[in-house]
């Protein structure tokens, strides 16, 4: 029983994170880890306990200074004392989700969203919009219509901007393409 209650006094918040495991305490004693895991069965509870204190504190402490939801987080919490987030969330889970419902969403712009369109900038009608369409396989670009291609009349632009396929290459388009190159 002497074990257990050193373990009692060792597994407290105050205690920086790093230590709050059981081969810590281990080198502490003296002893091997083994033979303080079987004098003291519960040591994971003590840890457990220790360390959800430490995360509650700290998120309160992050909270009491916080406005917005952004600024409370498991990954805040972790960075404060220093373990992975994944166990901030796993030992206080259903805190962290009631203190940031508590706090306001930060938002910028009109009709809630983070990103206003620059001033002077006219907006586009997407009804307007022409969209390149797709030729055999591959997107022909609307230039073609307008005259405005690179690509010299008579050969077509998938020709010139096809590379030639080797050993590992398999040819993009459909079985006319496979045809084409001979495979």
């Amino acid at each position: 029983m002497r074990l257990q209650a050193q373990a009692v006094d060792f597994f407290v918040p105050s205690r920086p994170a790093a230590e709050l495991c059981g081969a810590a305490f281990a080198r502490h004693l003296g002893r091997a880890y083994t033979t303080v895991k079987n004098a003291v069965p519960d040591i994971n509870v003590l840890k457990r306990a220790a360390l959800r204190d430490k995360a509650l504190t700290a998120m309160r402490d992050l909270a009491s200074g916080a406005q917005f939801i952004d600024q409370v987080s498991a990954r805040h919490v972790s960075i404060v004392i220093g373990i992975r987030p994944d166990l901030v969330k796993s030992l206080i889970s259903a805190e962290l989700d009631c203190t940031r419902a508590s706090l306001r969403v930060r938002r910028k712009g009109r009709k809630g969203g983070n990103f206003r369109l620059a001033d002077g900038l006219p907006t586009v009608d997407a009804s307007l919009m022409r969209e390149p369409f797709f030729f055999e396989g591959g997107v022909e670009d609307l230039a073609t219509d307008t005259g405005l291609s690179a690509v010299p009349e008579g050969s077509s632009r998938r020709q010139q901007s096809q590379p030639t396929p080797g050993p590992c290459r398999r040819s993009v388009g459909g079985p006319s393409a496979d045809a084409a190159n001979g495979s």
